[in-house]
Formats: C-alpha cells, structure tokens, sequence
C-alpha cells in the first residue's frame, strides 16, 4: 500500500474534513503521539524506528517515522506516507477521511473546515491548550468588530481589580496583522494579565504577548505579557513590578533584542534576570514540541538565567553580521535599510502623538531624555546616528524618507496622546527639543 503526495485530490473536493491541518497538528505531536501508536520502538535523532504491526515484523529496522516532516516508509515492502495521517489511514487499514475523523478526536482538534476567520477552537488546536481553560481566562469566539462576515478571537486585557480595560482580537492563524485593538475601548495599553498578580508565584516571567501567558498560566506558572516588544514601558508599568523576582524569555529575534533593551530601563532591572530557551522560540514552542519535557527545560533555563545587566552588555557585544542575521525575517531575507530604522524607533523611542495629532518620539540623551517631533531634523540625525552606529554605514535617502513616513504611521495610530512642552534653557534661550510628558 503506497500513499502518494497527490492523496488529498478528489478526497478534499467532496469531503468538509480539515486533512492538511489535521496532519499539521498530529506532526506538532508526533513525539507522544508514535511512541504510543507503535510501542516498543527506539529513537534514532529525529526518527522513530518501529516494528511495522501490518506484517510479521520481527526485527525494528526497517519501518522508519520522521517526527520533523511525517514522512514515513518501509523500506522492507514499500509502503509509504507524507505525513502521520497516512500513517494512521496505514495502520488502522482505514480510509483517510476514517482515518482523519480519528485522529482529530485523539488530538482533541475540530476535524472540519472552520468558517472564515479565526475562533477559539483554532487557538486552542494552534496553542495544544484546553478549550475549557482559554474560556475560563475570558476568551471567547465573537463578530470580527471591523469585517462583520468573519470570526475573531477575542482577548481580554483587564486591570488588577479584573474590571475590563481593553479587547484584543486575534482574526487570523499567521501574519503581521493577525492581532488588532478594539479602537471603541479606547487608546490605553497595559501589560497582558494584571488581573492574575494576586495569584501570587515566584518567579514572575516576563514574556511577549498572550499565547505564551496561556501557556504558562495553564503549566501552573506567574507570567505578564507585553502585546509588543517595544511596549513595556517604565514609567506605567514598573508599579506592578514591585516586590517581584522576574526572569524575562528573551526570544531569539529582534522583538527578544527590543523588549531587553526596554526592560534595561526599568527602575526594577536588578531584580530582573534574562532566560533563553535553546532551541525554541518561546514557552509556547517548548509546550506543542516536549509537553513531558516543558518543566524541565523551563526549570533550566531560569538556573542558566544571567542578569538583565548582563545579557544587555552582551547584546550589545554582539558582531555586527551576526546581529543582521538574528534580525532576518521569517523567509531569510535580511531587513532593509528602512525595516532596521523602523525598528530602531519601535524598540528605543517612545512613540505619541500631540493632542493636535502631531507625530512625536522620546528619545534617550546624556543624562536625560529629549523630545522630537518625527519630521524633525532632530529626529532624522538621531536615527542616522543609530544606524551608523550599528552598520558603520548610512542609509540612503529613500530609507529615511520611507522610515519616517512608518514612524509616524506609528506614533499617530498607536501611540497614546500626550501634549509636549517646550524647555527653557539658560541664559535666556530656549531648547529646540521638548520636554518627555510621558514620563515624570
């Protein structure tokens, strides 16, 4: 029985089965799921080698599973499958539609094509969490408030006595627009999870976004998440801080590099220690990937924690090639000139508009911190000093034009509204930056 990589064809047309994310989800699984589908087998790295139960197998050898890709072959008899789902079709000698709405049941994931958007279900089956535990924290399927015809997932942020203070929305699986605010709530930002502190637990993680603060939550761990990299910000947030001991998971990209720059300006950063996870991208990676493993390895990388000092200063060390390449996007190709000035603002400044809808930038100075409108010339010889700094090259004029034209974007859409103040100088003249009403 061979399964060729054309199976899904005909099948697919006239069935509302979910096949291709069925197989997806049972490959996140693979290293629970084969151990116990064929007992008795041995790893071999990223391959698990089996007796094949269709045949009198006597020696394990020759039936081999690749837990990374699903592909599978004997390579006694021929037989062979792209993923886990030919597999179970394989060894149950069942259809795959038999086969799918099994293993959807063993996977506890929704075996049918989901409506247009993204819901609860989607978000439990991406993140392997219960259904019932997601609910509990406030999250639920609801009407996408800006395109009425498709589902979102709707986040609550709430403040520390656990009254609601903003929505967030998941509306799809992948992608950089896959999370959106309610604009009707509001404009304020917080911390993702206020209302859990007085659960209490030691120590306090320190992660970016939802999915990661559900994981831990749901492994019995203290956890608060910044909805961005570069949004934590000192000034509102260090006050739920105190008294804590915190590790921050700094994730192996530039958002990892931006929220330890941020944490950095903490008045609490003694207290703080950075953790990596070697090999995964964050706690929710670890949790789909080594669920027996998850404490384990967490539990590690807190005793292998350095302090947040210390993983600044290296950061900073950091050759400048290799830092390129850490900052690469998820298809391999490295930022522009425009995506590294961007980034520069979005991790380093704070980024607000005036009451009159003014973009500015607060940035940090000697001793103290200035005030810049984005347009400003101010501004433009801050961000050229930036990337000199780390390039030893400048941009070309396009880059800073284009980059401009995105900060502002930035600050006007999702910056707070402050208004700024002139500094008088000494000796009668006045500063040309502003004074940082963000900030006491």
């Amino acid at each position: 029985m061979t399964l060729r990589n054309g199976r899904f064809g005909a099948e697919v047309k006239s069935s509302p089965l979910n096949f291709k994310e069925i197989a997806r989800t049972a490959l996140l699984s693979a290293r629970s799921l084969l151990p116990r589908w064929l007992p008795g087998g041995r790893w071999e790295g990223d391959e698990y080698v089996a007796k094949n139960p269709t045949r009198a197998d006597v020696h394990a050898g020759s039936f081999k599973i690749n837990a990374r890709s699903g592909v599978w072959s004997d390579f006694a008899t021929g037989d062979a499958g792209r993923d886990l789902l030919d597999l179970k079709a394989f060894l149950h000698g069942a259809s795959l539609s038999e086969a799918a709405l099994t293993l959807a049941q063993e996977l506890g994931v929704e075996p049918h094509l989901a409506q247009k958007g993204f819901n609860l279900e989607a978000y439990a089956a991406l993140k392997h969490l219960p259904i019932a535990f997601l609910r509990s924290l406030g999250l639920e399927t609801v009407q996408n408030p800006y395109r009425p015809n498709r589902q979102a997932l709707s986040i609550p942020y709430k403040r520390p006595d656990g009254s609601l203070l903003r929505l967030r929305y998941r509306v799809a699986r992948d992608g950089s627009a896959k999370l959106i605010w309610d604009k009707g709530q509001g404009h304020s930002v917080s911390l993702y999870g206020l209302d859990r502190l007085k659960d209490g637990g030691d120590p306090l993680f320190l992660v970016e976004g939802e999915s990661d603060c559900h994981t831990l939550w749901f492994r019995g761990r203290a956890a608060l998440g910044a909805p961005g990299a570069s949004t934590f910000r000192p000034a509102r947030d260090d006050i739920f801080l105190e008294g804590r001991r915190m590790i921050a998971l700094i994730e192996p990209d530039r958002g990892g590099d931006a929220l330890l720059r941020r944490l950095m300006q903490s008045s609490h950063q003694d207290r703080i220690a950075a953790a990596r996870l070697p090999g995964f991208k964050d706690v929710s990676e670890l949790h789909i990937r080594e669920p027996e493993r998850f404490d384990e390895i967490l539990d590690a990388a807190v005793q292998a924690s350095a302090p947040l000092s210390q993983a600044h200063a290296a950061l900073a060390e950091r050759p400048r090639r290799r830092r390129a390449a850490a900052e690469a996007d998820d298809d391999g190709k490295q930022p522009t000139q425009a995506d590294r000035l961007v980034g520069y603002a979005e991790s380093e400044a704070t980024l607000f508009k005036t009451p009159l809808g003014v973009a500015h930038a607060a940035i940090r100075a000697v001793g103290h911190r200035e005030v810049w409108a984005v347009r400003s010339r101010g501004f433009k010889d801050w961000l050229l000093f930036r990337y000199f700094e780390e390039t030893g090259r400048a941009p070309n004029a396009e880059a800073l034009s284009q980059a401009i034209a995105a900060i502002e974007a930035v600050a006007k859409f999702k910056g707070e509204t402050a208004p700024v103040f002139l500094r008088t100088a000494s000796f009668g003249c006045r500063a040309t930056w502003k004074t940082d009403p963000l900030t006491p």
